[in-house]
């Protein structure tokens, strides 16, 4: 009997080492808070952990702090370092046993809240923001060497009748704001009297230099220079008159001052022109009975032009 006995506390003894010591929920009310019954609070979390272990109520560590009429309850998992989860309360809705339950009901809902929560995705790395390149700028045209245009010319010498003719004229662009250009024409005029007629011809050349604006729609050009050429009035009699007739020839020409507004679209060019010069060697041809024909004093001009940049 006595073997017996010492073999039942053996076995006893054995199993109170061997069982293993569970942690439980730990609450935690403060002083403030005299209506709320910790015990009851305790025990049905107790409960709780007993009937459903995967509540994560063992872990819990819950606290109750109340100020004025308000009580506010957190709830925790030890071991975790994601933030506490509260609720807020009136004083009156947890006091007693029935405010345990409440309070242990919230408990629950916010462990179980916890739980369901979803693991925050891992943000993929963002690689830092290149600046947009910008496409290479289309490679401007090379800017034009010279114009390059066909003009018809109107002239008059002392506002006598005006001779009327064209030519070509070339302006050189490459130099910035200064222009250069040659032009030649050739301008021709009838007179008609009752014993004949006389035909007047006048070819010049002139070099002129000065401001030139060439802009992408529209140009403007400001010149001086030299106009020289020779001109010639010849007479004939008329069918049946007998009368002396007879050609004057000589040079011609002087300074002159110009100027010009034009239009541009791409390559092509137009260009109202103006010019103005003294004769430097007058031509006079005499015509009898009538006033004589006569390139001297000055000469006013105007001009139209079209082209091309080249």
């Amino acid at each position: 009997m006595p073997l017996f006995c010492a073999l039942a506390l053996g076995s006893a003894g054995a199993r109170a080492i061997a069982a293993p010591r569970n942690e439980s929920v730990e609450v935690v009310v403060a002083d403030t808070c005299g209506r709320v019954d910790r015990s009851q609070l305790t025990r049905l979390l107790n409960v709780e952990e007993r009937r459903d272990a995967s509540a994560g109520v063992q872990q819990a560590r819950v606290s109750v702090a109340c100020e004025g009429a308000v009580v506010r309850l957190q709830v925790e998992q030890r071991g975790d370092d994601s933030p506490p989860r509260a609720r807020l309360f009136a004083a009156s809705d947890v006091a007693g046993e029935v405010g345990a339950r409440v309070l242990a009901l919230s408990v629950i809902e916010l462990l179980n809240a916890r739980s369901t929560e979803p693991e925050p995705k891992p943000q993929p790395e963002r690689l830092p923001a290149l600046a947009p390149r910008r496409p290479p700028a289309a490679p401007r045209a090379p800017a034009p060497s010279v114009r390059l245009m066909a003009l018809g010319t109107v002239r008059s010498f002392g506002f006598q009748s005006p001779l009327a003719g064209g030519g070509l004229s070339v302006d050189y662009l490459r130099l910035s704001k200064l222009g250069l250009r040659l032009d030649f024409d050739v301008a021709v005029a009838d007179h008609d009297y009752e014993t004949g007629s006389a035909h007047l011809q006048l070819t010049t050349l002139s070099a002129q230099a000065g401001y030139l604006g060439l802009h992408d729609a529209w140009s403007t050009r400001l010149f001086a220079g030299y106009r020289f050429g020779s001109g010639r009035i010849s007479g004939e009699a008329a069918p049946g008159v007998v009368t002396s007739v007879g050609t004057v020839a000589g040079a011609s020409g002087g300074p002159l001052v110009s100027a010009g507004l034009g239009l541009r679209s791409g390559s092509w060019v137009a260009e109202l022109g103006a010019e103005a010069g003294l004769v430097s060697f007058p031509l006079e041809g005499q015509i009898t009975g009538h006033d004589s024909i006569a390139l001297d004093r000055y000469w006013l001009g105007l001009s139209l032009n079209v082209g091309a940049l080249l």
